[in-house]
């Protein structure tokens, strides 16, 4: 760990080697965006990522339309993603390391010069803009997508960006919260080879809901897709009761689902110049579903519904 004014040595290919007071580079990582027609007529957001850190290497390939997104990871080499201190490299993933879902080989160059993010005198990130191309192609495996990208010719992306962290121990300082009072909730449940999560968020009159799920694929080893949905107004959520026992009602995709908690915790927190908020968290509640239950829907892939084996939290925040 880097030490508040203190140098620190750098990594070869490090961006922030040459300022004064150094962090150690802990990853680094490339994003690309672009939009096109996929081979079903759907307008798609299509991106491809890729992450290099202690831990490893991952490339994802992402659709999107609309609110809902599926992205499929895969596990990759250290050498399939090359930046180097400019943040000039190459992307690489091949149908094999994919199990045949897709393949990348893209390049990509600096654009724009970079931006630093520095707390207490030390960086804690860097970014720039980068001009991506080459091919890029994914299989949605679905009727209603198809595949989007080109698996043999060249596309240039319309978004790129490359990033370098560090692991400066110096926290950025964050502002304080408006103070406004609000709901939120989840239910969420995991097994072996999947994870759901439903969320859901209200204040004043306005109410939102989000769901994910991540699901562990068959093959290749480590390969993961994730699924995700959010629904920008929803009914707004009630609640009612005490710190000893309360419950919440969550509405969501013309279902719903019950919340009940008890013996909550509360605690206060600064807001906006000289607010406080108290807010009561009930973190080991019950989920009971209505008739229907509580669901978020998709376009591809199963919606996401509530289950009353799930597990369920839920706060309540109030200006005092």
């Amino acid at each position: 760990m880097g030490v508040a004014g203190a140098a620190v040595a750098t990594a070869a290919g490090d961006p922030a080697a040459s300022t004064s007071a150094r962090s150690t580079l802990t990853g680094k990582s490339m994003y690309a965006r672009t939009t096109l027609t996929s081979t079903s007529g759907k307008k798609i957001v299509f991106s491809v990522s890729g992450y290099s850190y202690s831990d490893g290497t991952t490339v994802s390939l992402s659709m999107a339309n609309g609110t809902e997104s599926h992205s499929w990871s895969y596990k990759a080499r250290a050498a399939d993603l090359t930046m180097d201190s400019t943040g000039k490299g190459t992307l690489t993933l091949t149908s094999t390391q994919t199990g045949d879902r897709g393949r990348v080989k893209l390049s990509f160059r600096p654009t724009d010069p970079a931006k630093t993010t520095s707390c207490g005198g030390q960086v804690s990130s860097k970014t720039r803009k980068v001009a991506v191309s080459g091919i890029a192609f994914a299989k949605s495996a679905t009727k209603a997508w198809g595949n989007v990208g080109k698996a043999s010719s060249s596309i240039t992306f319309g978004t790129g960006s490359v990033s370098w962290s560090y692991d400066n121990p110096n926290p950025c300082p964050s502002p304080k919260p408006p103070c406004a009072s609000s709901l939120s909730w989840s239910v969420t449940r995991s097994s072996a080879t999947s994870y759901q999560g439903i969320s859901g968020y209200r204040t004043g009159t306005k109410a939102s809901a989000y769901a994910y799920r991540n699901v562990k694929l068959s093959s290749p080893a480590g390969a993961y897709r994730s699924d995700s949905r959010s629904l920008s107004s929803v009914t707004l959520p009630t609640f009612k009761g005490t710190a000893a026992s309360a419950t919440l009602v969550a509405k969501a995709g013309g279902g719903s689902a019950t919340l009940t908690g008890k013996n909550g915790y509360s605690y206060t927190n600064p807001c906006g110049t000289s607010g406080t908020l108290k807010s009561t968290s009930w973190s080991q509640a019950t989920a009971k579903n209505g008739s229907p239950a509580l669901k978020i829907p998709t376009q591809i892939y199963p919606a996401f519904v509530a289950a009353n084996t799930d597990s369920a939290y839920f706060s309540r925040t109030v200006v005092s």
